[in-house]
C-alpha cells in the first residue's frame, strides 16, 4: 500500500556537517535573518493566517 507524509519539517541538516554548512553559508549569504527578511516573514506569514481564515469561513 502507498503511504503519505503526515508531516514535513525543513530545517537544518544535523546528520551532515558539510551540508549543515553550506545551509547555514546559504542563509547568511541571503540575509534571511535579517531583520527585514524576519519582519517580511511575519507579514506573509500573517497574511496567509487571515486568508486561510477567509477561505474556511467561506464554507461555512
Amino acid at each position: 500500500a502507498d503511504w503519505v507524509p503526515l508531516e514535513l519539517c525543513f530545517g537544518i541538516p544535523l546528520f551532515s556537517s558539510e551540508l549543515n554548512r553550506k545551509v547555514c553559508r546559504k542563509i547568511a549569504a541571503h540575509g534571511l535573518c535579517r531583520k527585514e527578511s524576519l519582519q517580511n516573514l511575519l507579514h506573509s506569514s500573517r497574511k496567509l493566517s487571515l486568508q486561510v481564515l477567509n477561505f474556511v469561513h467561506s464554507f461555512q
